[in-house]
């Protein structure tokens, strides 16, 4: 085992390189009254309403050697709202897409003591950190990704055990840093590409200022851009082909986890908390995008797109200050991140 122990890297991730050159053209925005801005704000998302179900092209390339050699559409009707002149956003993931077999596979030893399995990886013996690693490379799933699967399982299987820190899975103090730090990240990268955008706090304070008596205040997800963006999606694949989604957005929520398709047995579908939120932001906002930091299952993913919301990870995004973070908390004494 000691031998093993040495091939743990701190390297947390392993993901792909940041894309470069994203921005193919900037959005700028009058210099009129801040009511004009809001006016204009409001009529765009009217506008995204009309079409609550996203139209969408998606491209697989099959590559070989590094040669395009096929390319396979499937093509619905033209975007709407003039969307040649939109600001455009270009977003290359790294994380593969995990079928629900594959968690299934996994989950047995992820929880070797079922509902009463406590603690960080970090804290557990060595030889179980190489054999969840091995089980990983085998069914083509990341260590983050089946460790953020592990922590969701756990919560599932203790609805009454209300405090993470209680599992042994940190305080709230510390997940909530992370959670600040990813969306910092998500928002530097937008502010980068030249996307404006609003924060859900500073939405929120219109929206109790504007509300109308008698109607509820919307509610709003983490951030809403100033009016639709074409996005395009890079998806890595099965072995060396990759799939391209094209669509337009209006928002993006950000989940600092891996957006899980499976469920222990017994408890009630994992997507319950996640799909009516993301159907209830489609309906007041029009289409949008989630983004997880370790990626999503296939199967979340495929009724996330059904009802016109993309899925996006967190590969090309600057995590330095976020992973700093964790190595503060959830990393063992090589600076490995085992939450």
């Amino acid at each position: 085992m000691a031998g093993k122990q040495e091939e743990l890297t701190p390297d947390p991730i392993g993901r792909k390189e940041p894309a470069k050159g994203i921005i193919s053209k900037l959005f700028c925005s009058n210099n009129g009254s801040r009511k004009r801005e809001d006016n204009t704000l409001m009529r765009s998302h009217q506008t995204a309403r009309l079409y609550s179900t996203r139209k969408f092209e998606v491209v697989e390339e099959v590559k070989s050697n590094g040669k395009l050699e096929n390319n396979l559409y499937s093509i619905s009707d033209e975007l709407k709202d003039g969307s040649s002149e939109l600001p455009s956003l270009y977003w290359v993931n790294g994380y593969p897409l995990v079928t629900i077999e594959t968690e299934h596979a996994l989950v047995p030893l992820l929880l070797s003591w079922g509902e009463h399995e406590r603690g960080m990886m970090k804290d557990h013996p060595i030889y179980r950190v190489n054999q969840i690693m091995d089980r990983c490379s085998t069914h083509g799933i990341m260590l983050q990704q089946a460790l953020s699967l592990r922590r969701y399982h756990m919560r599932l299987l203790n609805p009454n055990i209300n405090s993470t820190h209680r599992l042994g899975l940190g305080t709230d103090e510390k997940i909530c840093g992370t959670a600040k730090r990813f969306k910092s990240a998500v928002e530097t990268y937008l502010r980068e590409c030249g996307i404006p955008y609003e924060m859900k706090e500073t939405r929120n304070l219109k929206s109790i200022e504007e509300v109308i008596p008698g109607e509820g205040i919307l509610q709003t997800p983490d951030l809403l851009f100033h009016g639709p963006v074409n996005v395009t999606t890079d998806q890595p694949s099965n072995g060396s082909s990759s799939l391209t989604e094209k669509g337009q957005v209006n928002w993006i929520e950000i989940k600092t986890c891996y957006g899980a398709s499976s469920t222990p047995s017994g408890i009630k579908d994992p997507s319950a908390s996640i799909l009516p939120t993301a159907r209830k932001y489609v309906k007041n906002h029009g289409p949008g995008a989630f983004v997880f930091v370790y990626g999503c299952g296939g199967s979340l993913r495929s009724l996330l797109r059904d009802i016109g919301v993309s899925v996006l990870d967190s590969n090309p995004l600057n995590l330095t200050e976020m992973i700093n973070h964790q190595k503060t908390w959830c990393a063992n004494e090589k600076g490995v991140i085992l939450p």
